[in-house]
């Protein structure tokens, strides 16, 4: 089985779903947050380069000079998504890049969003 971003953010979250998505029973695909989460990096990088990157199993939302950018549309469970970050960074970290991660959570009514800097330690490869 390959370790995918999603996968890692099961984990931490929930334990049962992780297990449920790795033996491939979805039951996320009628959910409505999913959808709406799918629609806000669409919207938010219409058009733009460097948008959603596939390496190996992970999908990276976006890579700028400095950072490995990923996007939640809220900040529900923050140490899952941080955990999914420090994936795509030792994944990036694999092939040669090394970048900081940078977590922008857009919630939904709100105007400011808010933003997480995660850097991979030695600690976290362990």
């Amino acid at each position: 089985m390959k370790v995918t971003g999603t996968l890692i953010n099961y984990y931490f979250h929930c334990k049962r779903q992780c297990w449920l998505h790795g033996n491939r029973i979805n039951l996320e695909d009628n959910s409505e947050d999913v959808r709406i989460g799918k629609l806000l990096h669409e919207l938010k990088y219409e058009g733009k380069k460097n948008t959603e990157i596939a390496i190996d199993s992970v999908k990276i939302d976006k890579i700028t000079d400095e950072y490995l950018v990923e996007m939640k549309k809220s900040d529900a469970d923050t140490v899952a998504t941080k955990w999914q970050t420090l994936l795509y960074l030792k994944v990036l970290k694999d092939k040669g890049v090394e970048k900081k991660g940078k977590i922008e959570y857009v919630e939904k009514n709100k105007q400011d969003k808010k933003v997480v800097i995660v850097e991979l330690t030695e600690e976290d490869e362990c």
